[in-house]
């Protein structure tokens, strides 16, 4: 093969590191909309809130610190092994700062990974979740040191000097074939998210009680970044062709007028049924009847109006009446606070 390097100019630090961020689609991109989503989208931290409140020691939670463990692992090493992969053509090219190109290929995978985590453990520790916070950050940590010294400890230290070489005027070290502890753990990371899939297909209400919908969304984040950081990007440049990155997108744009899943039913057997609205004043009327005759004709009645989606009207409304109740029982009275 020959070294297209040295056969093209070297080109700017910023072009060189536009092409890392699309050659990285994936790993950035999954990354990027999962911060979006789980601290832009009220919804989101919702979910998250309502399983701290079960306990920062829960299953939940602890599903939750797993999933994210395995979605900043994928991220990091997708984005290592993309980097490092000697392609039969090369996607990247030559930088004129080597030390730039250099710190741009080992730096950016573990800020992707820390990425991942770091802003969960700061989100926890400004809600006064210390005790899950801290859970975050020593992960946190723990992994960025691993991926900081894992070089230097000794069974894997063998295994990276034999697998990467710096040939010709490459200017970081590159592999030509993944080891097998390699795939060993884009196996485990890639179909760890599938097989929860096919649980969610199986029984959706069953799976998403155990797992939590965080923990579900995290994974969903880890199945795509394996999925197409290898399947589309890394096999196709693999084998000289063009990367195929770009498919998901125009799969979307073609078959998203045919999944729109909020149209009301149109056929005549699903029309409604027709009738007199429901007599809510004179079942209130007997149900006011029957507390005077139980003799709380006296307490008092709460109106309570909730709005937002279903699950967030629930969740937010059954923590306001519980915290009324609980407020007005530690003062002494029954439901009036």
């Amino acid at each position: 093969m020959s070294d297209p390097a040295a056969a093209t100019p070297p080109m700017p630090r910023l072009a060189f590191l536009g092409r890392v961020l699309m050659l990285l689609v994936y790993p950035v991109a999954t990354v990027g909309i999962g911060l979006l989503v789980i601290y832009r989208v009220d919804q989101a931290q919702e979910l998250v809130q309502a399983y701290l409140d079960e306990g920062e020691g829960s299953s939940h939670v602890l599903l939750h610190l797993l999933a994210h463990a395995m979605w900043g692992l994928s991220a990091w090493y997708c984005a290592r092994v993309l980097l490092g992969k000697r392609f039969p053509v090369d996607m990247l090219g030559a930088c004129t700062g080597t030390g730039f190109a250099r710190n741009v290929v080992t730096w950016l995978p573990r800020l992707l990974a820390v990425a991942a985590t770091l802003p969960t453990a700061l989100f926890f520790i400004g809600e006064r979740k210390f005790v899950a916070g801290a859970m975050w950050l020593v992960w946190t940590l723990a992994l960025f040191g691993f991926l900081v010294m894992r070089r230097s400890l000794p069974w894997l230290r063998e295994g990276v000097a034999r697998s990467y070489e710096q040939r010709g005027c490459e200017q970081w070290p590159h592999f030509d074939r993944m080891p097998l502890r390699g795939w060993a753990l884009m196996a485990v990371l890639g179909l760890t998210p599938w097989l929860v899939m096919a649980g969610v297909l199986a029984d959706l209400p069953a799976i998403t009680r155990w797992l939590g919908a965080p923990a579900v969304l995290l994974l969903a984040l880890t199945g795509w970044t394996v999925f197409g950081s290898m399947a589309l990007v890394y096999l196709p440049l693999s084998r000289g062709r063009s990367s195929l990155a770009w498919l998901p997108l125009l799969l979307l744009v073609v078959f998203s007028p045919f999944n729109d899943n909020h149209v009301t039913g149109q056929r005549a057997d699903l029309a409604g049924e027709t009738g007199e609205p429901p007599a809510v004043a004179a079942d209130f009327d007997a149900w006011q009847a029957q507390r005077v005759r139980e003799g709380r004709g006296g307490e008092p009645i709460y109106l309570v109006a909730m709005s937002g989606g279903a699950s967030r009207a629930a969740y937010w409304g059954a923590w306001a009446l519980a915290t009324l109740d609980d407020d007005a029982r530690a003062r002494g009275r029954s439901f009036a606070p």
